[in-house]
Parts: C-alpha cells; sequence; structure tokens
C-alpha cells in the first residue's frame, strides 16, 4: 500500500531503505514477487478508486471508462470500496491495468501510477 501511496507512511525511501533495496523499481519488483496477485491488485483497485474520488487529474480516462461500462458519472458520492469493486472487475476481465511507470530524473529515479485500458 506504501508504494501506491507513496506520499505517506514515511515515504517510500524509508521502505526501500528498510528492504535493503538500491531504488524504487527494485521495491517494486520485490512487492510482485512476495505479494499474491489477488492482494496486490485489490491495493491496485483502491489506489484507483481513490483517484477517481479525489478528482485527480490522470483518472479521467478510467472515469469515461467506468461510466461507460457501468453508467456511473459520479463517483463522490460512492463508497470508495464500490468504486473499487468496479476497478476490480475490469483488472480481472484484463481490459484495466495499474501499474508504476519508472522515470530517470536527475534527481534519481521516480515514478507514476498509469491507469493502462486495452481491448475496446
Amino acid at each position: 500500500m506504501t508504494f501506491f501511496w507513496n506520499g505517506g507512511f514515511g515515504g517510500l525511501d524509508t521502505l526501500r531503505w528498510f528492504l535493503g533495496h538500491t531504488d524504487l523499481e527494485h521495491v517494486y519488483h520485490y512487492i510482485t514477487e512476495t505479494v499474491p496477485g489477488e492482494v496486490l491488485r485489490r491495493v491496485s483497485a483502491e489506489y484507483a478508486s481513490g483517484a477517481l474520488i479525489s478528482g485527480q487529474s490522470n483518472s479521467k480516462n478510467l472515469r469515461a471508462l467506468l461510466e461507460e461500462r457501468y453508467g456511473v458519472s459520479s463517483f463522490s458520492i460512492m463508497q470508495s470500496d464500490e468504486v473499487a469493486d468496479y476497478i476490480e472487475d475490469l483488472m480481472i476481465e484484463g481490459i484495466l491495468k495499474i501499474e508504476p511507470v519508472f522515470l530517470d530524473t536527475p534527481n534519481g529515479k521516480r515514478y507514476e501510477i498509469l491507469f493502462k485500458i486495452t481491448g475496446d
């Protein structure tokens, strides 16, 4: 959860140091190797639910997909678990992937979480 919500819980540098990893990509590799797929999928769906409810700009296409697929257009009135259930269904069907993309910057590696919509 700390990986997806990178600003809280002391930050990822603390987690990286605690796990003894060299960079954030290494931390994510460790997470995907040790955390069961269904747990990682649910955490990803909860992160995306929070992004939708708070109106993050990176969730615009995901918002449109949920509106088209489920007829839902206002996420602020829904429970976050309900939104996460819709998102998780899309992930199970293979229509949506939620993954980090790692970027090299002058200040070191950073990442952004992307919502990748596939298929129709």
